[in-house]
């Protein structure tokens, strides 16, 4: 079963720790043999940098949601900090330096690619570029923001695991200042203000 699909079943961090995500991890248990995994506070909230160790791995895991753009630049910056020995691990592109190593698996979810990395290494994860996610309107740009409802779908998917989590990490004037951007559109600005109140968060007081 494919990991992203696991993920799409299954949200909490009890749930991923059984069977299914250990046979989707298990060609990467020789690259990652189990240790503590170090992982820096500097490093900010999203996305969500989650220890592996309770699957089995030394490693941590990084999922988002981002542009092919970003994706090269992922690739090109591993190169760069000297990841160059190339092998297919199951699922996953891995990419070694000696004891380190960096693991990519993509999946394309509307007009984006979802990544999933796994790694051992420290410098690679201060290195990492910014995965912030696409705006909704640019990942699904067939939909109509004015004549939304409930979330379904790809879509339902993506804003539950990728978008509200990198805009729960915003700040309230980061999200004010995104909510009153003109070069946004105003049936989306008036979609994620309406979910943003659902959610209790008061940003009319900070207009």
């Amino acid at each position: 079963m494919n990991l992203f699909a696991f993920f799409r079943r299954k949200t909490s961090a009890e749930q991923a720790r059984n069977q299914e995500v250990r046979a989707e991890l298990k060609p990467l248990l020789s690259l990652y043999p189990l240790r503590d995994v170090f992982i820096p506070e500097a490093i900010g909230h999203y996305p969500r940098v989650v220890s592996l160790v309770a699957n089995g791995l030394g490693a941590y895991l990084v999922s988002a949601h981002v542009t092919a753009e970003v994706v090269s630049r992922l690739e090109q910056r591993i190169a760069e900090l000297g990841f160059l020995e190339r092998v297919q691990s199951g699922a996953f592109q891995t990419y070694r330096r000696g004891q380190e190593a960096v693991s990519l698996q993509t999946e394309s979810i509307g007009e984006g690619t979802t990544l999933l990395l796994v790694s051992n290494s420290a410098d690679l994860l201060q290195a990492l570029p910014d995965l912030s996610p696409p705006a909704p309107w640019q990942v699904f740009p067939n939909i109509d923001a004015s004549g939304l409802g409930s979330l379904q779908g790809s879509l339902d998917y993506w804003w539950q695991h990728y978008w509200w989590p990198y805009w729960q990490s915003l700040t309230q004037e980061q999200r004010s200042d995104w909510l009153h951007n003109p070069a946004h559109p105003e049936a989306w600005r008036e979609y994620v203000q309406l979910q943003d109140a659902f959610a209790g968060n008061d940003l009319e007081s900070s207009v």
